[in-house]
């Protein structure tokens, strides 16, 4: 012990009087060590690190891209692009929220009569167009008169063709009445409204009375809009300015050099990565609704718990992401995802027990024990679905469904048919199950799912009253209402089971902002607050130049 002690007194006075020599040792290695690591990094980064510095700043309003139009008449345009420049050009009397549900734009004051099918009008004092005149009951007058002259050529002859006549009273009051009862609803009256004094059916540009108006337009190069000086919601700031493409392919391209900034793109899962820059993206649910029906001729499709067992073993996620690319989403109901503001739910949801109890409590039952569902009789549950073949992702989809369901027990014979085939099967009813698809306009109706003629046969009158209530002249508490007491049973009798809403792609450049995301029927909306930054160079000499842009 003594001998211990006495080596560790030694070495503890070794340690003292060398002290600042290991100190000045262990600063030299680390000082090499940090040096050789300096001379690796600047060697490696070399032309990544150069003398210039990047700053971001504020440039101005979007950059969008369309293609050429054939026409720009407001009233008269089928192109799509220009439809959609509609709807930042002209207010009109109505227009829609986030939750699809009908919110005044023009309209200052409104009631509904339900009897007669009319609708009284109060516009807004502030309202006005481009010159700075006021917007009347005469211009709404005489836009209605323009689109019934136009016919079924104009987009929204649909809208306007269901109302008889127009009754004003002064500048801002008028009287709308509709042709029937059951075509009295405010999402009839989302049109454009133009200037009775300055459209003309055979003219170009229109003055316009929304956020913005035409102010220049270079044939197969450019558009630019200007911002409305007197529009009644707040003028915006900064110009929009369009580039006339002809292939839409080519945007994302064009993104990556900031000639566009933003881009909604309706093809199915967009590459947001382009030429070694990285973009921007989010996923806008769109109107477009896949789902399954079930014809009410067959036997057993035509009992609700057979449907509501079939729907409890599918697994829409599952679907969407192996069969849609992930570009799409769940409902709650058939109906839009949180649509007219109504509380939203887990909806139907994967669950093989409830499958197995819903049909164990009307005796189908795996009686043999050899893993396949018997019905009463005996004979295995077998079912028939038919596909579009030409609808890629609803023939995967629906070769999805047929695994999920025969992994419970059920036989599902597929048929994947040619479209004209499809369709006559679809028309003679020959199919137990369908997997289809239709694609929402902005007024959301059902008709071709609930119409007289629907393929299924779906006659619940109660159901089938609900939705045509759904459609009429209602406020919006009153059309919630009616809503979720709809919702309610659709759920609950399962005629149809929504798989998904399909999702466009909204991308950006990686420095854009915004407030509201776009909608699939309004892909500018909000865009006067759409913000985008501009890479400068700061240079060694400290003078700031702009990076190369794309023309």
């Amino acid at each position: 012990m003594k001998k211990r002690n006495l080596a560790l007194t030694k070495a503890l006075d070794w340690l003292k009087k060398h002290y600042m020599f290991l100190v000045v040792i262990v600063f030299l290695i680390i000082g090499i060590r940090t040096t050789m690591t300096i001379i690796q990094n600047g060697s490696q980064n070399k032309e990544e690190k150069s003398d210039k510095l990047y700053l971001l700043v504020d440039a101005g309003g979007a950059k969008l891209a369309m293609y050429e139009p054939q026409s720009f008449n407001a009233l008269a345009s089928s192109d799509e692009d220009i439809v959609y420049l509609n709807q930042l050009i002209f207010c009109s009397l109505f227009k829609l929220d986030d939750s699809l549900n009908i919110v005044p734009d023009l309209v200052n004051y409104y009631t509904v009569d339900t009897d007669t099918g009319g609708v009284y009008i109060d516009l807004k004092p502030e309202g006005k167009f481009y010159d700075g005149n006021p917007i009347t009951a005469s211009d709404v007058q005489r836009t209605i008169t323009r689109i019934k002259e136009i016919g079924y050529t104009s987009p929204y002859y649909l809208y306007a063709s269901k109302i008889s006549n127009v009754t004003t009273y002064d500048e801002d009051s008028l009287y709308i009445q509709f042709q029937s009862i059951e075509d009295a609803a405010l999402d009839n009256l989302v049109f454009p409204i133009v200037s009775a004094k300055d459209y003309k059916i055979s003219g170009q540009f229109t003055k316009g009375s929304g956020p913005y108006n035409y102010a220049e337009y270079k044939e197969g190069k450019s558009i630019k809009l200007v911002p409305n000086p007197n529009y009644y919601d707040g003028v915006p700031t900064y110009t929009i300015d369009i580039t006339i493409v002809q292939d839409k392919d080519k945007v994302l391209g064009l993104m990556t050099m900031d000639a566009v900034t933003a881009y909604l793109n309706r093809a199915s899962g967009a590459d947001v990565q382009a030429e070694g820059k990285s973009l921007k993206y989010q996923l806008v649910t769109s109107g477009e609704l896949e789902f399954i029906g079930f014809n009410m001729r067959n036997e057993y499709t035509s009992m609700q718990a057979v449907r509501q067992a079939l729907c409890h073993a599918i697994d829409r996620d599952k679907i969407i992401q192996e069969d849609y690319a992930g570009m799409g989403v769940t409902s709650d109901s058939l109906y839009f995802p949180g649509f007219l503001g109504a509380a939203k739910n887990k909806g139907i949801t994967k669950d093989t027990k409830v499958t197995t109890d819903k049909l164990a409590s009307i005796g189908f039952k795996d009686i043999d024990e050899d893993g396949m569902i018997e019905t009463p009789e005996g004979d295995d549950l077998t079912l028939t679905m038919i596909v579009n073949k030409e609808n890629t992702s609803r023939s995967d989809g629906a070769q999805n469904i047929v695994e999920q369901l025969e992994d419970v027990g059920i036989t599902i014979k597929l048929e994947v048919l040619e479209k004209d085939v499809f369709q006559e099967r679809l028309d003679a009813g020959e199919f137990d199950i369908y997997f289809g698809g239709i694609k929402m306009d902005k007024q959301f109706k059902m008709a071709e799912l609930f119409g007289s003629n629907n393929y299924i046969t779906y006659n619940n009158k109660e159901v089938l009253s609900r939705v045509k209530e759904l459609e009429k002249a209602h406020t919006a508490d009153e059309q919630s209402e009616i809503f979720s007491q709809l919702k309610t049973e659709l759920n609950e009798d399962l005629p149809y089971f929504s798989i998904c809403y399909r999702t466009y792609c909204f991308t950006t450049v990686d420095t854009f902002s915004d407030k509201n995301a776009p909608q699939y029927f309004n892909p500018y909306r909000d865009i006067a607050n759409w913000r985008w930054q501009k890479r400068m160079t700061v240079d060694s000499d400290s003078e700031i130049t702009t990076e190369s842009e794309g023309e």
